[in-house]
């Protein structure tokens, strides 16, 4: 979807939802509920990085960068285990617009299964 078409359906102006997307200014709860709607994801999706309350933290979605700090490895090493199933994770959306996202649940399983050692940028030596 194009960043015109999800502004039409969000009813946002697109210089709007270009300047929230680069992170130039923040959105409204509406804007954000509308933005979600449009792209037919939950909130949590949307709200990533953004001031949520404990209860909301538990359905809260983070991306592989995140995901990545909150666990010390790299990036592509997230994505990689993500890629081979072998650490759980959430795919949002269809085709070559899947949003790989990881909760507070699956960055706890990671921990606890012993997949990584925090900061040595992969998996635990064998």
């Amino acid at each position: 979807m194009s960043l015109r078409e999800l502004a039409r359906r969000a009813e946002v102006s697109t210089a709007h939802l270009s300047e929230i997307e680069r992170e130039r200014c923040g959105a409204s709860a509406d804007v954000l509920e509308r933005i979600a709607k449009a792209l037919d994801v939950p909130i949590c999706v949307i709200r990533e990085g953004t001031q949520v309350s404990e209860q909301d933290e538990e359905l809260q979605l983070f991306k592989k960068e995140k995901a990545a700090d909150l666990l010390g490895v790299s990036v592509s090493w997230v994505k990689k285990a993500a890629a081979a199933r072998e650490i759980p994770c959430t795919y949002i959306g269809k085709g070559q617009r899947k949003l790989l996202r990881f909760s507070a649940e699956h960055i706890r399983k990671i921990r606890a299964d012993g997949e990584v050692v925090p900061g040595t940028y992969g998996r635990t030596p064998a």
